[in-house]
């Protein structure tokens, strides 16, 4: 497991940055169509999502990068967005290009043989899929040693908030926008199932959007 994860094989964080790479669907399945339109949504949040357990400056940045992985000297930390159990996420910069996106640092990870299978999933999901409504992985942060290390740190898009918050919050959401998640959501699930995976866990705090109502599902580990 600890071989699969630190592999880094198919991966190129700087051909993600330099441009996005081709989104190819699955074998044996057509891409979806792309996104037509977009609709303006005044959102709850706008920091990003997980925002679970407080909000909060994440200054000690050196704390953050306490393991010292591989390539974490690229982004530069700026907000602390979410903690649960094994796992916190900031929102950083690319230093290169200023481009936003959200780091998710997993600690433990061979903590419980159960917990370590659940993050090689999410990880070998999020390197081959390619799609507008399937959250992109940027890039992941290589171990120092891949024979000791305990943590992962997966690089990601940052959305703005989830479908959750949005539906606890005050925003009035007219039909149009109901119509337009949900069309997203279904092109989601037929570009993933096209690929004989199963979420095996949508739900809205799993399905992440922008203030333009543009979606993409995550969390793929279940």
């Amino acid at each position: 497991e600890r071989e699969a994860m630190s592999s880094t094989e198919h991966y190129s964080s700087d051909d993600c940055w330099d441009g996005e790479l081709a989104r190819s669907p699955p074998a044996g399945r057509p891409a979806g169509r792309p996104a037509r339109r977009s609709f303006e949504v005044p959102l709850p949040y706008t920091t990003g999502r997980l925002r679970r357990s407080g909000s909060g400056n994440l200054d000690e940045s050196a704390l953050f990068w306490e393991m010292e992985p591989e390539g974490h000297h690229k982004y530069e930390v700026v907000k602390y967005i979410g903690k649960g159990q094994y796992d916190t996420v900031v929102s950083a910069l690319h230093r290169r290009t200023g481009k936003t996106c959200a780091i998710k640092h997993i600690g433990g990870v061979f903590l419980a043989k159960d917990y370590a299978i659940k993050t090689l999933r999410e990880l070998r999901f999020l390197r081959v899929f390619r799609h507008p409504n399937v959250v992109g992985l940027h890039d992941v942060l290589v171990p120092r040693n891949a024979q000791t290390f305990d943590d992962v740190f997966l690089v990601t898009e940052l959305m703005e908030t989830d479908l959750d918050m949005l539906i606890k919050s005050k925003t009035v959401l007219h039909d149009r926008h109901n119509r337009w998640i949900m069309y997203q959501l279904l092109r989601a699930l037929a570009y993933v199932h096209g690929a004989n995976v199963s979420h095996r866990d949508v739900k809205p705090a799993n399905i992440v959007l922008d203030s333009q109502c543009n979606l993409k599902l995550c969390d793929f580990g279940l």
